[in-house]
């Protein structure tokens, strides 16, 4: 197994993306212990090392489940698991709208909103808004509003809208023909309101997780400006970090060891 050059993507991680996949599409049965820890290293010609972790990721997420004197088996799975989500790009972040299914709760239209046009870096407080829920096998997770500027909202034009297993993001740069420089992103909790709570199904109050995007293109000028609200039982976030710089490392050793970067 070959660890990607391009993201340097960690080989355990990349270890239980695939054993993560294969748990997900049913491939082991719960009640036969999973392959040891030898027969996985044959297979992945990875080291002990590697496995342990790539094993242990998967205890943590509660997927697998160790039993002394008989081995590792798969959590039964009563019902379906949060959807995992890994996030390294703005492509990674885009990919979302391939895999699951966003339902407009209404068109794009003209709202008034001081919070949007602070983060728009507006003037005025007119901001073209468009809002919808997102599901994964016509479970509900998460509640996103979507608000543009004036200029790039009238460009989109009054009724657009996103349906189906489309990227709001991948629809607005084909529309505008605006590339994305970079988004910076901000991740919080708050609890669910009642319009939240019945977009999600889940009772007012209920924790969620929230994260901000603003996007911006390649003149560094806001894009678009995200809210998403989504339920924790059935979304997980996940960040792989790396060192920056070799030098961050203080290794202080070998000029040829490499270290990884962001």
């Amino acid at each position: 197994m070959s660890a990607s050059k391009e993201k340097r993507i960690p080989a355990h991680a990349q270890l239980s993306d695939i054993l993560r996949s294969e748990i997900m599409a049913g491939k082991y049965d719960p009640k036969i212990p999973l392959p040891t820890e030898v027969e996985l290293r044959k297979r992945f010609k990875a080291s002990r090392f590697t496995i342990r972790q790539a094993l242990e990721t998967l205890v943590v997420e509660g997927l697998i489940y160790r039993r002394a004197g008989s081995g590792t088996f798969v959590t039964s799975l009563p019902r379906q698991q949060p959807y995992v989500r890994i996030v390294g790009s703005v492509e990674d972040a885009e990919a979302l709208g391939d895999e699951t299914i966003f339902v407009p709760e209404h068109p794009l239209r003209l709202e008034r909103s001081r919070s949007a046009a602070e983060n728009l870096r507006l003037t005025q407080e007119e901001v073209w808004v468009l809002r919808g829920t997102r599901y994964l096998s016509e479970t509900p997770f998460g509640y996103w509003q979507i608000h543009f500027p004036p200029n790039v909202g009238e460009l989109l034009g009054e009724g657009f809208s996103v349906r189906d297993n489309k990227s709001v993001i991948g629809k607005v740069m084909e529309e505008t023909g605006t590339k994305i420089l970079r988004a910076e992103q901000v991740v919080s909790a708050e609890l669910a309101d009642a319009r939240i709570a019945e977009a999600l199904n889940v009772a007012t109050g209920s924790p969620a997780l929230r994260i901000e995007r603003l996007y911006l293109d390649h003149k560094d000028d806001p894009l678009l400006w995200s809210v998403s609200k989504y339920r924790p039982d059935q979304y997980n976030y996940r960040i792989h970090l790396y060192p920056q710089t070799k030098s961050r490392l203080d290794l202080g050793n070998s000029p040829s060891a490499e270290s990884p970067s962001s």
